[in-house]
């Protein structure tokens, strides 16, 4: 089970994903950027100077550190799957106890993501647990 500071960081990193959703980011692009990032593992090494800061601040230094494809798909559904996304991906590295890279390395993060209809309606820790042994590449 994971605690309060590692929950308040999934709610940040949820945001950050928010607003990419928000300013019309493609999700699965997002989602290989974000796991891929420098800015996600300083999230997950707890860096001070990363963790203290905004969602806004943390998708900014994304969005520096990257490029993200735009589709301009602004609907509440695509935005909610993106603060969904965000949430969960950042709850699994703290359950699963690994650096964003090993999640995007060795599950299907994506196929994942897609399943939100059914997955978003889980608990965290049952969301969890359907990751780590349907969707392990």
């Amino acid at each position: 089970m994971i605690g309060y500071e590692e929950k308040a960081l999934c709610r940040k990193i949820a945001k950050a994903f928010e607003i990419g959703g928000k300013n019309g980011c493609e999700i699965s692009t997002f989602i290989k950027a974000w796991l891929n990032s420098q800015t996600a593992l300083k999230i997950y090494n707890r860096d001070f100077n990363e963790i203290a800061q905004s969602g806004f601040y943390v998708f900014n230094s994304l969005k520096q550190e990257t490029v993200l494809t735009n589709i301009y798909k602004n609907d509440n559904y695509y935005i909610d799957v993106f603060f969904w996304a965000g949430y969960i991906i950042t709850y699994l590295q703290f359950y699963l106890n690994v650096p964003p890279i090993e999640i995007w390395n060795k599950y299907d993060i994506l196929a994942f993501v897609a399943s939100y209809d059914v997955l978003h309606t889980l608990s965290n820790n049952n969301a969890a647990e359907e990751f780590i042994h349907e969707y392990k590449k």
